[in-house]
């Protein structure tokens, strides 16, 4: 290897353990702020908890990665808004509780919501989870009722 070449591997980063320098910037949807291990958010099973107890409640951002409990003894909706008001990012994740006696209904605003059979925590105690699949474009994963 000459010289010059052996100096440009030196440059090269450990793969095992990289040092960077300046301002390292990635690809769009590489790293969240949830895969961070400053602090700054939690994610895994470690999910901070986000206590509702009235009728409504639309997602924020700071829900990533969280528990949302509805608890309430009347009709609730959950309501996911859509990116151009809360830019989660694809492949982001909020798990859902339904804690109280009354029925949890989750409604899209302005976005697409998949599940089978329906929209519904089937009942008390029931949970999901949430995933955004493209923009405006969301799963629902769990123990769900059509009606």
């Amino acid at each position: 290897v000459s010289t010059a070449g052996q100096t440009a591997l030196d440059l090269k980063a450990n793969l095992a353990s990289p040092t960077f320098t300046g301002t390292v910037t990635l690809p769009n949807g590489t790293i969240t702020t949830a895969m961070l291990a400053d602090g700054a958010a939690k994610a895994g099973f470690n999910s901070t908890l986000n206590e509702q107890i009235g009728t409504t409640y639309t997602l924020v951002l700071s829900d990533l990665a969280k528990l949302i409990t509805m608890g309430n003894a009347g009709p609730m909706t959950l309501t996911i808004p859509p990116n151009s008001s809360v830019a989660f990012a694809i492949g982001d994740r909020v798990d859902i509780l339904r804690k109280g006696a009354g029925a949890l209904l989750v409604a899209g605003d302005g976005v697409i919501v998949n599940a089978t059979p329906g929209l519904l925590l089937r009942d008390r105690w029931s949970s999901a989870t949430l995933v955004k699949l493209a923009e405006d474009m969301w799963v629902i994963i769990g123990d769900l009722s059509a009606s």
